[in-house]
């Protein structure tokens, strides 16, 4: 069920990015549709925006999944060309476009390569902004009028640019965190079966290895010394009496799990989850198996504080119940000012 919930909130996390990023190129967009200076601009800007879109979202859900650096350049080189290619026919709002690039280059590129790209690309917004902002000569203090626009220009890529990087950084992060949880779930898995293989080979394994012996045996002394036959096969029954008793018990320690490790897990439950915990043992020990009382009163406490929201630190440990058994309790630790 949490790997479910895990899955879920990686698929949203991605759906939610890619939307964003849709969204910024419709809002570069917008200015140049709503307010075209020159006729025909804004026909420009529609179709370079249907070319490069495919191509951003292509990229966008590649970087967040991992894809080869090969193919996420070769959409990079594509969206860059159809942007820079109309920069001077789709009008004086299409340098917003610029700042596609900035997020692109930032999460495409690798530092300090990134930085460089991002200057430049930086420099070319400024450019083109000034270039197709039309201040009168004559105009009072149009030397600052230029200046603050550039400084606007400037500013508006690099914000823009930044915020749509880090969303990116954020989803493929998630995602690999939870690629990290499946790779450990799985060697904890493999670890653990390798454990419980080479437990058995060394027990019931030889066990079993002896009694196919010793049955080859008395088979061959059964014709000429029936006695010493009988002999081998009642040993044989022993020690397959024993081997049954062995590997019961060996099922029975793989069925119960130590109280002090089901703590373990829950703390480590608990930190996963953003609360400190930390599991304080009593001075009298802990018995040695999971008592059915205790692993009932531990389900619904770690599920109180997950659900607590104020609650970011705390400790688990094992106290007398209210009938005299024994029972989890949770010691809040929180700093409440």
């Amino acid at each position: 069920m949490a790997q479910e919930s895990a899955d879920r909130l990686v698929r949203l996390t991605t759906a939610a990015v890619i939307t964003w990023n849709v969204a910024l190129a419709v809002k570069c967009l917008y200015p140049t549709v709503m307010s075209p200076v020159v006729p025909g601009r804004a026909a420009i800007a529609i179709a370079a925006t249907a070319l490069y879109l495919p191509l951003y979202i292509a990229l966008v859900n590649g970087t967040i999944r991992g894809i080869g650096p090969r193919r996420s350049g070769w959409l990079l080189a594509g969206v860059a060309v159809v942007i820079m290619a109309a920069m001077p026919f789709a009008g004086a709002n299409w340098p917003l476009a610029v700042t596609v690039l900035v997020g692109l280059a930032l999460v495409v590129i690798p530092p300090p390569w990134s930085l460089g790209v991002v200057a430049a690309l930086t420099a070319v917004a400024v450019l083109a902004t000034v270039a197709w902002t039309r201040v009168p000569a004559g105009a009072a203090r149009a030397d600052f009028a230029v200046r603050g626009i550039a400084v606007f220009a400037a500013l508006n890529t690099l914000w823009w640019g930044i915020s749509l990087a880090v969303l990116v950084w954020l989803a493929r992060i998630l995602r690999q965190v939870q690629a990290a949880r499946r790779e450990l779930a799985l060697r904890a898995a493999v670890a653990e079966r390798s454990r419980i293989d080479a437990e058995l080979t060394g027990t019931i394994g030889s066990a079993l290895d002896r009694i196919v012996a010793d049955s080859q045996a008395a088979a061959r002394a059964a014709p000429d010394d029936p006695e010493a036959a009988a002999q081998a096969l009642r040993a044989v029954t022993g020690r397959s009496r024993a081997a049954l008793l062995q590997a019961r018990r060996m099922l029975s320690g793989y069925r119960n799990v130590s109280l002090e490790a089901e703590l373990q897990a829950a703390a480590a439950l608990l930190s996963a989850g953003g609360i400190r915990a930390e599991v304080v043992l009593p001075d009298s020990g802990l018995p040695a198996r999971m008592p059915q009382e205790v692993r009932a009163s531990l389900r619904p406490v770690v599920a109180r504080a997950l659900a607590d929201p104020a609650l970011r630190e705390c400790a688990l440990t094992v106290q007398a119940g209210a009938e005299g058994g024994l029972a989890v309790r949770l010691i809040d630790r929180t700093a409440r000012g």
